[in-house]
């Protein structure tokens, strides 16, 4: 009896087709955000897409690193000071893991292949490593830990060359210096220990060994006025509260945790003297003030503008639902469903909000916006302005990129009413500006800010107030007469 498995002599049609789709489907999986797990039988990390497929070059790359390290060595220089490759643990594995994992993830969420970024994008990306002003729940990134990504990062790409597939990446190589004898060393004799001690060391251009100058600038993430625009286009084709709290966002300069949690439909205990915009208008009130909880658990304050009100309340707050022969109002839609189905959820009953929680911010079904949310919108409008060139390989798309791009704006707006140059020579008078603008503003990101103005041509940047929203939000305005009317008394 033969109980070898023969297998067919040609396949099928059907089983080709099926081939090809899943190799196309494994394909387009490779720049999918990823997610990592450990092998139970022995305990190695392995790179996942959200399709549930392998990711090739990722897994290949570290087994290659765990299994045959040797394969690295002829990275390594003829006669070179540079140590060759060794074994590593797994531990150490699950460190390059996450690394990769990190970096992949980063790719993935601004729209662009790993096999399309080049130098421009990882500068890009190490600035947003470095900012001083990050958000709440971004914990600051030590130049140590910078260090070890990029090391990680290099060495993935090393590997995808000697593998020969092509790639746009191009790493600066490190440079071989020599370090500064001490006196102990230069006073010792022969015999000490000191005299034999390297002093030469491998100096990597991207690493800042001092961080007193941690970036240059925010070019990477200060969008020109157009492409603000279309930002906001293409959030409103996820969920027209994306492209409100973009615009709100842009006009206060709040923080991501600040807008989601603190921006209030009406009076609430931080702010019981809150407005609408009609309630502002008849009291003749061109600001009202917020008050809200900041970065650090700082109670702070900034002044909202009437501008920004009456853009809330004609696109989000009084504008009517279109193919619904019904009075009602888009707000009042959401509140409804966030009312009878998102509180009576699985999810609802698990968050803190009930019948009588002050929230503005409701998604199409009434779910109210996370952070979490609200940075998947950025990350997909993000895909589609970088696949239409909107955006380039030095734009990084984030929410808190938006507090960069507003703070530049006015910066320039500041720069021309009062005649004041935008430079260092100025800086006294801008940090005065900057930090009743921002709440609070240390020397370096003023510097930041000033280089950032410098940098950019002005006439991208755009010469208006943020406030003045005619050619910001664009779309719909001759289907809206009563807003144009309005708008002409601005």
């Amino acid at each position: 009896m033969n109980n070898v498995y023969e297998f067919p002599t040609s396949p099928s049609k059907s089983d080709i087709t099926r081939y090809r789709n899943i190799q196309q489907q494994v394909e387009v999986s490779q720049t999918e955000a990823i997610t990592k797990v450990q092998s139970g039988d022995t305990g190695l990390p392995i790179l996942i897409t959200s399709s549930g497929f392998l990711h090739e070059h990722a897994n290949n790359f570290l087994l290659t690193r765990f299994f045959h390290f040797d394969f690295f060595n002829q990275l390594v220089e003829f006669n070179s000071r540079k140590k060759t490759f060794k074994k590593v643990t797994i531990n150490t594995l699950n460190n390059y893991a996450d690394h990769i994992r990190n970096w992949l993830n980063i790719c993935e969420s601004q729209g662009v292949s790993y096999l399309e970024v080049d130098e421009a994008f990882l500068n890009g990306v190490l600035e947003i490593f470095r900012d001083p002003d990050l958000d709440d729940n971004e914990m600051p990134i030590t130049e140590r830990s910078i260090e070890n990504y990029v090391d990680t990062w290099r060495l993935f790409y090393n590997y995808l060359s000697l593998m020969k597939i092509s790639h746009k990446m191009t790493f600066p190589n490190k440079v071989t210096k020599t370090r500064d004898k001490t006196d102990a060393e230069k006073n010792s004799d022969m015999y000490n220990y000191a005299r034999s001690s390297t002093t030469t060391y491998q100096d990597d251009p991207l690493i800042k060994n001092s961080r007193i100058i941690k970036i240059k600038n925010y070019a990477s993430q200060a969008l020109t006025e157009y492409q603000f625009n279309m930002l906001l286009e293409e959030l409103g084709k996820i969920d027209l509260v994306y492209k409100i709290m973009a615009k709100v966002q842009l006009d206060t300069l709040m923080r991501i945790n600040e807008i989601v949690h603190y921006f209030p439909y009406e009076a609430n205990n931080l702010n019981p003297d809150w407005m609408n915009f009609a309630m502002m208008r008849q009291s003749n009130m061109d600001f009202q003030v917020l008050h809200f909880i900041g970065k650090g658990q700082i109670k702070r304050n900034i002044d909202v503008d009437i501008r920004t009100m009456k853009f809330i309340d004609d696109y989000y707050i009084t504008a009517k639902l279109e193919n619904i022969n019904a009075d009602v109002t888009i707000y009042d839609y959401r509140k409804s469903l966030f009312l009878s189905n998102f509180l009576k959820s699985k999810h609802g009953k698990k968050n803190n909000y009930n019948y009588s929680s002050d929230i503005i911010w409701l998604t199409k079904t009434g779910r109210p916006v996370s952070k979490t949310m609200y940075r998947n919108a950025f990350k997909k409008a993000a895909k589609i302005l970088r696949a239409t060139g909107i955006i380039n390989m030095r734009t990084i798309i984030r929410p808190h990129g938006l507090r960069h791009t507003g703070t530049t704006l006015r910066l320039v707006k500041y720069g021309e009413e009062t005649g004041i140059d935008i430079s260092v020579s100025n800086i006294d008078d801008i940090a005065a500006f900057l930090r009743e603008l921002l709440g609070h503003c240390d020397e370096n990101t003023i510097r930041l800010y000033i280089s950032t103005v410098r940098k950019l041509p002005i006439g991208e940047l755009g010469k208006k107030t943020m406030h003045e929203y005619k050619d910001k939000f664009g779309t719909g305005l001759h289907n809206h007469p009563s807003v144009q009317k309005e708008l002409d008394k601005f």
